[in-house]
């Protein structure tokens, strides 16, 4: 309903689901947006409110233009598999891995057709500028895929960041708990999990220069906290506590 479905996947075929619950996780961190944004109202003022934050409004709040052309310029964005203003950019490698790369601007074209042995490409008036290449795809994609299916992911990303082309490989998540620049980034941390012992968890995305956030514990088991929120926090004495406990209200 929020729009980035239909526009999710190729023009001849069925819309596409994203590969992971991308609504479920946009709308918890807008939800931890507003509820930044309500604290510090509050400290100003001293007055509380009520947050809202949904799922369809998380979504259609990525979709870029889409209500605005919609509205105004009756410009519908539609399936285009690939980026709209270039050729496809995911090809498959001879490891049966895939790499990603994107020669956008002409400079970069014309370093790429260089690296793979395609000068010709560079003044043909079929792929001379980005606006040809756009309706020569086909072209571009054969001359890619020709130089890139007799070599391995790490090979080319090596060769087309060699000459400074935007490039990456694309990695699944067996690769991604052990590649180096992620755990350098500290985005796969370890924590101890009371049943399941230590374990390998997601780290903190945003990094903070004076405050660097960290993840203390994994989430808590059902009632794991209970005696320190109502003991502690709630201040309830122990006698209730414990008649609550053994009535099964908590």
């Amino acid at each position: 309903m929020g729009g980035l479905m239909n526009i999710t996947g190729y023009p001849d075929r069925p819309p596409v689901k994203t590969g992971n619950a991308i609504a479920d996780n946009i709308t918890g961190w807008l939800g931890a947006f507003v509820s930044v944004c309500a604290l510090y109202y509050r400290k100003n003022t001293g007055e509380g409110q009520h947050c809202d934050v949904n799922l369809l409004d998380s979504i259609l709040y990525t979709s870029e233009v889409g209500i605005i052309g919609a509205a105004n310029a009756n410009y519908h964005l539609k399936r285009i598999g690939h980026h709209p203003l270039t050729f496809r950019s995911v090809y498959e490698c001879k490891d049966g891995r895939y790499a990603y790369l994107m020669p956008l601007l002409d400079q970069h074209w014309k370093k790429l057709c260089q690296l793979i042995n395609r000068e010709d490409l560079i003044d043909d008036p079929r792929t001379n500028a980005a606006t040809v290449r756009l309706q020569n795809k086909a072209v571009c994609e054969e001359a890619i895929e020709t130089w890139i299916k007799d070599k391995t992911v790490d090979e080319v990303i090596s060769l087309l960041g060699s000459e400074g082309l935007v490039c990456a490989p694309v990695l699944d998540f067996a690769e991604i708990v052990k590649n180096e620049h992620i755990i350098a980034r500290e985005m796969v941390t370890e924590t101890e999990h009371p049943a399941a012992g230590k374990i390998k968890i997601y780290g903190v995305a945003p990094k903070l220069s004076k405050t660097p956030g960290r993840v203390r514990s994994p989430a808590p088991l059902l009632g794991q906290h209970n005696e320190e929120v109502y003991l502690g926090r709630l201040k309830m004495s122990r006698e209730e506590f414990d008649r609550y406990k053994s009535s099964g209200i908590i």
